[in-house]
């Protein structure tokens, strides 16, 4: 058996877990909140029976990331709270990390989602440390860039991380970006959707969408976490 947190956004804004059979047919669900204002739950199991949700909100009340604990194995969860980060209404990624903590990537901003910041906390949310800017947008108030100085920065992104045999597309590639990213007031830098994990060997993995053109991925260790904290 396997477990799943999902989200609803038709009629209400929710969260729930799902528990799925080997063939993936969903045996029993848990409701984590309800309304209108929370969704895309990220869990972070802290051992048999106790776990953290941590959830997206999409209110006006305040603009901070919610959290949800279950002390019985996932059937039944806390009221969501809010936490101490600023977010603008957009997803979060958490995982365990090795002092019993957790690590959480979000875009820890009022509005807008131009800077995409790693921090660390204590397992009872009480201390919040910045580890690093992972994404900041060149410009420091987000401001929009003009088209052509966009599409040069995009595009020595694509050079980097294309092999010989893509860079030939380049042009079609740039030329895309006026349609998917870009208005007529200029161009944004966006970094968004953030999922994280954990290998075996213990390497921290994060990936997400960059500027809706590439899916980035970030790795690194418990060396260069104690380096940054």
């Amino acid at each position: 058996m396997s477990a799943l947190p999902v989200y609803h956004e038709l009629m209400g804004k929710f969260a729930e877990y799902l528990y799925l059979s080997a063939d993936g047919a969903v045996i029993d669900k848990f409701r984590i909140s309800r309304g209108k204002h929370s969704l895309q739950p990220t869990i972070v199991p802290q051992d048999g029976q106790r776990a953290v949700a941590m959830l997206r909100y999409a209110g006006e009340t305040h603009h901070r990331v919610l959290a949800s604990r279950t002390e019985d194995a996932r059937q039944t969860w806390s009221e969501p709270y809010p936490l101490e980060p600023a977010t603008p209404n957009s997803s979060l990624a958490a995982v365990a990390s090795e002092d019993d903590g957790l690590l959480v990537a979000l875009n820890d901003l009022q509005d807008g989602r131009f800077k995409l910041s790693l921090y660390g906390t204590n397992a009872q949310f009480s201390q919040w440390r910045t580890v690093s800017e992972l994404d900041p947008s060149p410009d420091p108030l987000g401001q929009p860039f003009s088209h052509e100085a966009y599409k040069k920065i995009i595009g020595e992104g694509f050079r980097a991380s294309s092999g010989a045999k893509r860079l030939p597309l380049e042009q079609r590639f740039l030329s895309n970006l006026d349609d998917r990213v870009c208005k007529p007031s200029g161009c944004d830098f966006e970094y968004e959707s953030p999922y994280f994990s954990r290998s075996p060997d213990g390497m921290y993995h994060l990936v997400y969408a960059w500027n809706n053109t590439f899916i980035k991925h970030v790795s690194f260790n418990e060396a260069w976490l104690a380096e940054h904290l």
